[in-house]
């Protein structure tokens, strides 16, 4: 008998996809947190402003009561209309509103740099799709060129500074075209495209609504609740800058998602993992209303790489209602699905949305020390166990098994986190000193 040998396994190349997304979210969310951070700061300065222009106009102006009438006697003149100047330039600039709008414009100026990376990033790695742009380099360009991959480049990034001049409707219905996807129909398309105008008439025309802003948005569907008309003014406030934030995150999670699913078909687990991990991030930051849309996007794809991953993000959808007050919506997502074949750790997770920690406890013990899926610190930091923690029944079976009080362990974590973060940071700054050397 001959011995043949056998075939190395060809190894996935990787992938980059995953990190352009995930660099995306992360700009997204420290836009939010300098929000969160800077705007109160500028609401406190701008009210102690108002106290102290208000003590300044006191020292000025006196009122005195002649014959029953009010008559107001200036001290200074000089000092009082230059005090008259201050406050005139003081509400004509409002330091919350510069920060907003500042804020506001950065979300579209990562968006933008986003669709670029996004883009250069699918051509990069699927060699073939660059056959599929239009372009025309004139032969002294071409003859410049020193190789093959320099025309490329140049080739790409003719085609993205194309892309760039066209309004985000019109650049999304390039990419349906060129792709063959869908990414428009979804509930919040309108108020994206909304969004983005507002944006136009902020940055152009200090926010004075046009005739363009109102016949884009009502021909991309968006429902005006109130009766807008050409010459109003917009603004951005706290409320409407934060559910831009969602859309941003939104919009940005799905266009990659769909066109990482559509072009790189080997990678279906990997990008199920990746918006399964994504919900539980949001999970764990408590943005319920994202997760519920990033797990309704996900639970009505054509396609997912297996029944457990589906499993998972409908565990973690569920959750959302769940932790949001809605039991009922969190039930009913549980009951859809069988799961009397699952591993204990899914069995574990529909006991504790049910609130029926007495069997919880019972697939904890079979789980035991170290599960398929569950290891003894995720019993720590799971957004699943947030109320089952705190239950008997976990409290009792945790010692049970790990030989261990669970609140001791706690606080002997506490305690140890200023140690692990600056362990954390030591690392980082070693990993930069390598990747510089």
């Amino acid at each position: 008998m001959v011995k043949t040998k056998r075939k190395a396994k060809k190894k996935k190349p990787r992938l980059e996809v995953p990190y352009v997304i995930d660099r995306y979210l992360d700009r997204i969310e420290k836009v939010e947190i300098c929000a969160d951070t800077l705007l109160p700061v500028a609401t406190k300065t701008e009210q102690r402003k108002i106290r102290e222009l208000e003590k300044q106009l006191e020292e000025l102006v006196r009122f005195v009561k002649i014959e029953k009438k009010e008559k107001i006697i200036i001290e200074n003149e000089r000092k009082f209309f230059s005090f008259i100047g201050k406050l005139e330039k003081f509400k004509s600039i409002s330091q919350e509103e510069i920060l907003i709008n500042s804020l506001f414009l950065t979300l579209f100026s990562t968006f933008d740099a986003y669709i670029g990376d996004l883009l250069r990033c699918l051509y990069q790695n699927k060699k073939e799709l660059i056959n599929s742009i239009d372009y025309s380099l004139s032969t002294e360009e071409i003859m410049k060129c020193k190789s093959i991959e320099q025309l490329k480049k140049i080739i790409i990034e003719r085609d993205l500074d194309k892309l760039r001049r066209e309004s985000y409707h019109e650049q999304f219905k390039i990419l349906e075209n060129k792709f063959g996807v869908v990414l428009r129909k979804y509930q919040n398309w309108p108020s994206f495209v909304e969004c983005s105008q507002r944006r136009n008439i902020i940055t152009h025309c200090d926010g004075i609504v046009s005739e363009q802003y109102i016949s884009v948005c009502k021909k991309e569907g968006y429902d005006f609740k109130n009766n807008i008309k050409i010459g109003d003014k917009l603004t951005v406030d706290s409320n409407y800058f934060h559910n831009s934030i969602f859309l941003f995150n939104e919009v940005g999670f799905k266009l990659g998602q769909v066109l990482w699913r559509k072009i790189f078909h080997d990678f279906l687990a990997e990008a199920d993992i990746h918006m399964i991990l994504y919900s539980y991030n949001l999970l764990h930051a408590e943005k319920w209303k994202l997760v519920k849309n990033i797990g309704e996007f996900g639970l009505n794809l054509p396609r997912m790489s297996n029944d457990e991953n589906r499993k998972m993000l409908n565990v973690n959808y569920a959750q959302a209602f769940k932790w949001s007050g809605d039991n009922s919506r969190a039930n009913k997502i549980i009951k859809k699905l069988d799961w009397s074949s699952c591993k204990d750790e899914f069995k574990l997770a529909v006991c504790i949305i049910k609130d029926d920690f007495k069997n919880a406890r019972t697939h904890m013990i079979s789980i035991g020390e170290k599960g398929k899926m569950i290891q003894k610190q995720d019993y720590h930091d799971w957004p699943l166990f947030r109320e089952f923690r705190k239950s008997t029944e976990f409290l009792t079976t945790y010692n049970k098994i790990y030989k261990k009080d669970f609140g001791d362990e706690v606080k002997e974590q506490i305690k140890d986190e200023p140690k692990k973060k600056e362990d954390e940071k030591k690392k980082t700054n070693e990993t930069i000193k390598k990747d510089t050397a």
